[in-house]
């Protein structure tokens, strides 16, 4: 569903008919690019930022900068502990949910559950 909503965003923002050949042109003419899942958001992504995937991770979608000072804005996180992208195990700080103002930790990634948590927050 994710690499399905990335391929949605991109092709309908009109960027895949303006950008460069190789990274990213092209996506509105391919037939279910995101078929694969994962592994295609991965390779994709790469071609856009024109960098190795791992090269990436760490600088730029790691949350621990952002999480290693209290934020001025009210933060809710909420984290899936079977999650496939992201493994709680070997990428989630717990020592860092104390500068955050809440964070659920719920074992599977049912999004539904997710709305219906946000909506009984009332976030």
């Amino acid at each position: 569903m994710f690499a399905h909503g990335l391929a949605q965003t991109m092709i309908r923002s009109g960027c895949t008919r303006i950008l460069p050949d190789g990274s990213g042109r092209g996506l509105h003419e391919e037939w279910v690019p995101w078929l694969s899942g994962w592994g295609w958001m991965k390779s994709y992504t790469s071609s856009i930022f024109r960098r190795p995937w791992d090269d990436m991770e760490d600088e730029i979608w790691s949350c621990e900068g952002s999480m290693s000072v209290p934020l001025k804005t009210p933060v809710l996180r909420i984290i899936s502990a079977n999650d496939p992208i992201i493994w709680y195990d070997d990428c989630i700080d717990e020592s860092l949910f104390c500068n955050l103002d809440k964070v659920v930790v719920h074992a599977t990634g049912l999004l539904f559950f997710n709305i219906l948590l946000l909506q009984f927050l009332q976030v």
